[in-house]
């Protein structure tokens, strides 16, 4: 088990990062006058360090925790984690599509981050699909039992981990890297 001292100390990293998290993000947000992916991304960050931080109340424990509680946090973890991998994808197709195809921007920052409907796919429908079907496999194949951890986790059939932060961040990053490298490579020319 580990020290409840060095879950105090994890608690307290967490809450003031996702303090200084809001600072930098609205600094940044009034530097380039794009409000919602900023936000987006702090509002996501908190709900993620905030189920974290709440199985303080059960000194960060999965054993003392209810099954309800351990369901919430698998699913919160899960769901934030990959709306903020569907936030990164958002910024780097925006800023890396403005490379690719100039003519579609001003090249300001405000035309090459503006919201497009597009980008409901990577930051709603994909976490709310692969996270729900976490869910259900979770609950389904009783893969949620408590574990020596931080927080309560996915415990049997890890496979379900890669339906959520385990797995799909690093399938997402793939088209992201390729269409890096070609911005790369047409900057370069």
């Amino acid at each position: 088990m580990l020290p409840f001292a060095l879950k105090a100390v994890w608690f307290g990293l967490s809450a003031s990062g996702t303090l200084s998290c809001w600072v930098v993000l609205i600094a940044l947000a009034r530097t380039i006058n794009i409000w919602w992916l900023p936000l987006l991304y702090c509002s996501v960050v908190t709900a993620l360090e905030g189920i974290f931080c709440l199985g303080m109340i059960y000194h960060m424990d999965p054993f003392q925790m209810p099954d309800a509680f351990r369901l919430a946090q698998i699913f919160v973890i899960s769901f934030s984690a990959l709306v903020l991998t569907g936030v990164a994808l958002t910024f780097i197709w925006a800023t890396t599509a403005s490379v690719i195809w100039p003519e579609s921007v001003n090249g300001s920052a405000k035309s090459t981050l503006s919201w497009r409907h597009v980008y409901f796919i990577p930051l709603l429908v994909i976490p709310t699909v692969f996270a729900v079907a976490q869910i259900v496999l979770v609950v389904t194949l009783d893969a949620y039992a408590p574990s020596d951890n931080f927080h309560a986790d996915v415990t049997g059939h890890l496979w379900i981990c890669l339906l959520g932060y385990a797995g799909m961040p690093m399938i997402e990053s793939i088209p992201c890297f390729c269409l890096t490298v070609y911005a790369g490579m047409r900057v370069a020319r």
